[in-house]
């Protein structure tokens, strides 16, 4: 399946990418791994709001919709948490795009090289 062919690509090389994040800010990726399971895990960082932000996404690789579908978990450094549920589709250019969710609206993600 070309997601994962396109997802290991980003993988193997996470700090060379950024994600933008609508309406947040645009993260660091310092760490992303995937599992044997399919499974992906992004750990991601940025500044919003005069808030250092830190967070994780675990997403699986769901055969059905050719798309990784999972949740995302986001702290500030004043305690403030943020969390929701997202999906992305890489494209053959190992980028992702799609949407996150935070309360009850759709917002736009991505993930680019820098």
């Amino acid at each position: 399946m070309k997601q994962l062919e396109f997802s290991k690509s980003f993988v193997s090389d996470s700090s060379a990418y950024q994600m933008n994040i609508q309406s947040a800010g645009v993260a660091t990726i310092p760490i992303a791994t995937l599992s044997d399971e399919k499974k992906l895990y992004i750990e991601f960082a940025y500044h919003s709001e005069g808030e250092d932000r830190n967070g994780k996404m675990t997403l699986l690789l769901n055969n059905k919709t050719g798309r990784f579908e999972g949740n995302w978990k986001t702290v500030a450094d004043n305690g403030d948490v943020y969390q929701g549920k997202l999906y992305f589709v890489f494209g053959e250019d190992d980028q992702a795009k799609r949407f996150y969710r935070f309360k009850g609206a759709n917002y736009r993600i991505m993930i680019l090289k820098k």
